[in-house]
């Protein structure tokens, strides 16, 4: 998967590249994913709709699905980092697009810059993939104008420093960074028992395995003592 996100300020144009680039990777045949940081919260559906009623219900979930679409959101304890939730909802996509996240370190990030919004660019140099503007930046990426989004698709597609590690390790809703060595020996530790599996392709295109290792505590029965037992 590669992974980059678009910042900018408001009204720069920022939405607007992500949907062309989008269209122009799907042209390409690649799976994109997109990722919209909404820092003041967001409504994905409709009051009074079912879903909405078991959300408002407290519901920790609430999954919509049709014979095309699937939606799922979920409560979350703590803010949740863009990356993550990249990989842990699309790692099998060609692209994730996330639009917004300029505060979350460590991202690869093209930026959307206006002169008339900010003086100067606002990203740090070592997350700075790229420039999409009508002007000339001070800076030493590479700078595309708005009407050269399919040469800036050229440049993605070329651009390994954007792939992220193809093995996730994820224990209890935190990503656990794998070294190389360890990436290896899992894909080849899981790989080679499910080839042992009937009805499953010679080459998978990706594995996704989940293990519950304890058995979850009804909520009233966690307080509780355990009874006394007479002799």
């Amino acid at each position: 998967m590669k992974l980059v996100s678009f910042v900018g300020f408001s009204d720069s144009g920022k939405t607007t590249v992500v949907e062309q680039v989008a269209i122009e990777l799907k042209k390409r045949g690649y799976q994109v994913g997109v990722i919209k940081h909404c820092p003041h919260g967001f409504d994905l559906d409709k009051k009074d709709s079912d879903s909405h009623r078991m959300w408002a219900a407290g519901a920790e979930g609430v999954g919509v699905v049709s014979s095309d679409q699937v939606a799922i959101y979920k409560r979350t304890s703590a803010p949740q980092k863009l990356r993550s939730v990249a990989e842990l909802n699309f790692p099998h996509y060609d692209f994730v697009l996330i639009e917004g996240g300029k505060d979350e370190p460590g991202l690869p990030k093209i930026e959307v810059w206006r002169k008339e919004l900010s003086p100067k660019l606002i990203t740090a140099r070592g997350e700075l993939v790229a420039v999409v503007s009508d002007d000339q930046p001070e800076t030493d990426r590479p700078v595309f104008n708005f009407c050269q989004l399919e040469d800036l698709v050229d440049f993605l597609e070329k651009n390994e420093k954007l792939n992220l590690p193809a093995t996730h390790l994820w224990v209890d809703d935190r990503l656990v960074p794998l070294k190389p060595f360890v990436q290896e020996m899992l894909e080849g530790s899981v790989l080679g028992m499910v080839k042992t599996l009937k009805k499953i392709p010679a080459k998978p295109r990706w594995l996704s395995l989940f293990i519950a290792l304890q058995k979850e505590k009804n909520p009233k029965e966690a307080g509780k003592k355990p009874a006394e037992h007479s002799e």
